[in-house]
């Protein structure tokens, strides 16, 4: 029984250890296969889509386009400052006294015109030196008949005796001077007065405020404007032949200084932004414009004045018609409490309006006498001085009167010489303050060179006593200096660098910093292999 169960067990072992076999071997005949298969793919080349040759190759290229750009991003993004003559600007500033105009004075007189003309010059000289601030640039040379003239201004001044007192006349650059005094002394007083007067207006009327800026162009907006043209009536005004009558022979004897556009319209509802007050007089009752009112007087809000759109400043003369429940409407005189016999006013550097109550006593009577206002307001804002009370213009044979003098005009030219004159050394100093404090502030050749201009005008103006030059002559450089100065100061190329500061070019150059990465890693990966082999041949 034993024997049989040892018999079975050896059995069992025996298929089992066959089994076992055959399995193994069953499983390295299945893997085999997948081994060799393995090895198989193992044993496959890489394949190269891109040689070295040809990667270093692009590389280049990339970096080829990135060097050729370089000089066009700072050609591009670099500040062009030129530099300024500043010693030249600075010496025209200390220089500014020597600009001056030689003006000489001819005594013509029967009686000892040497001594009068002596007397004369040491009165202006009196004057002069009282008043250093409103003679500078200006130079007078009081010489009797018998001397030469050197100046390139001569006026002549005839001494005529007369009975009783009289007008004095001037016409051209003579002065008729009449005295009915026999002493020398009290002629030259009255004549040196006289002519200080007439040399230097502004000792007189000092700094006018109301005088505008001068520019080489202006334009003359004429408007007559109806309050309501139900009630006022006033269609229309005959501007162009009251404008040729009155307006223009004094445009033409100033056009050596300003270039005149005219321009007229009318309106037919100009309403007021107030309601005026109303007033007590002797005769009845009235419409006040006091002071304050006159301040607000005119609506822009509504009131369309200006029918083009330039940079030439505009001067505006309005004749304004109030309806028939504003009327009439009169300037308060607030010193008197009545009202003023005035219908016109000005408004400083703006314009002058004039009105305008048909029927009433206050008002103008007829177009030459409303445009004849307008002319004197308009020689007030261009700042023409007016003749003393005793001077007139003196008519010619045909009767004909010449609405300016020679004398209002040069005294104009040498005040506009002063104020260009300054204000041209004004800008340029001004520029090179600016471009010294802001370094980012480009100078091209454009504003240098209008800069140069500006200076070499300024140099042209100073003269000597032997090689003078006309007041005119004077005031066309004066002119060109000043407008040469401010076209560098306002040049649009010297403001646009400063609204881009610094800080938004860094934040723009942080954008290309991703792009840059790739190329500059690369680059470092084709370089250290480089650097190594090299390394490696020098130890070998």
């Amino acid at each position: 029984m034993v024997d049989l169960e040892v018999e079975v067990q050896l059995a069992a072992y025996h298929i089992f250890s066959v089994s076992s076999m055959d399995s193994s071997t069953v499983k390295e005949a299945t893997q085999k296969p997948t081994d060799e298969h393995s090895k198989s793919e193992l044993a496959l080349p890489v394949v190269s889509h891109q040689s070295l040759s040809l990667r270093r190759i692009i590389q280049l290229a990339y970096w080829a386009v990135v060097l050729v750009c370089v000089p066009i991003w700072w050609h591009m993004t670099s500040i062009e400052r030129l530099a300024l003559p500043k010693s030249r600007i600075l010496a025209q500033k200390q220089a500014i006294e020597d600009i001056t105009t030689h003006i000489d004075i001819i005594i013509h007189s029967d009686n000892e015109g040497t001594l009068i003309s002596q007397k004369v010059a040491a009165l202006l000289d009196t004057y002069r030196s009282s008043e250093v601030d409103l003679w500078k640039g200006t130079i007078v040379n009081v010489i009797s008949a018998d001397m030469k003239a050197n100046g390139a201004d001569v006026y002549h001044v005839y001494i005529h005796p007369a009975n009783s007192a009289r007008t004095h006349e001037v016409q051209g650059r003579n002065l008729n001077f009449y005295t009915q005094h026999n002493s020398n002394d009290v002629i030259a007083e009255k004549l040196g007065t006289l002519l200080w007067q007439l040399v230097n207006p502004m000792s007189i009327s000092g700094n006018d405020n109301r005088v505008i800026q001068y520019s080489p162009s202006l334009r003359l907006s004429f408007s007559l404007l109806n309050e309501d043209i139900h009630t006022s009536r006033q269609r229309g005004w005959a501007a162009e032949k009251n404008i040729n009558a009155v307006v223009k022979p004094t445009l033409d004897l100033l056009s050596s200084l300003h270039n005149f556009t005219i321009e007229s319209q009318v309106q037919y509802y100009a309403p007021l932004a107030f309601e005026p007050p109303k007033r007590q007089k002797s005769d009845g009752s009235y419409y006040a414009l006091g002071e304050d009112e006159l301040k607000i007087f005119v609506n822009s809000a509504e009131w369309t004045l200006s029918s083009e759109i330039n940079n030439d400043p505009v001067l505006h003369l309005i004749l304004f018609v109030p309806s028939d429940s504003h009327r009439p409407l009169l300037i308060h005189d607030e010193s008197s409490g009545l009202p003023s016999d005035s219908p016109a006013f000005i408004i400083p550097q703006w314009g002058g309006i004039v009105l305008f109550n048909p029927g009433f006593i206050q008002s103008p009577r007829s177009g030459a006498e409303i445009f004849s206002l307008f002319r004197t307001q308009l020689l007030t804002l261009l700042g023409v001085p007016p003749l003393p009370p005793n001077v007139k213009i003196s008519s010619d044979p045909d009767g004909a009167t010449e609405p300016l003098s020679s004398w209002q005009i040069d005294a104009l030219l040498r005040r506009r010489i002063r104020e260009n004159t300054e204000g041209s050394i004004q800008a340029l100093t001004s520029i090179v303050k600016l471009v010294d404090e802001l370094k980012n502030m480009p100078v091209g050749m454009d504003v240098k060179g209008e800069v140069l201009q500006g200076i070499e005008e300024l140099e042209k103006m100073h003269t000597t006593e032997t090689s003078p030059l006309s007041a005119l002559e004077l005031f066309t450089r004066s002119r060109h200096a000043l407008a040469y100065s401010s076209k560098a100061f306002f040049n649009p190329g010297m403001v646009g660098q400063l609204y881009f500061p610094a800080e938004h070019k860094y934040a723009i150059y942080m954008l290309f910093a991703p792009a840059s990465m790739g190329l500059i890693v690369s680059l470092v990966r084709e370089v250290k292999p480089f650097l190594s082999r090299k390394r490696e041949k020098k130890v070998e």
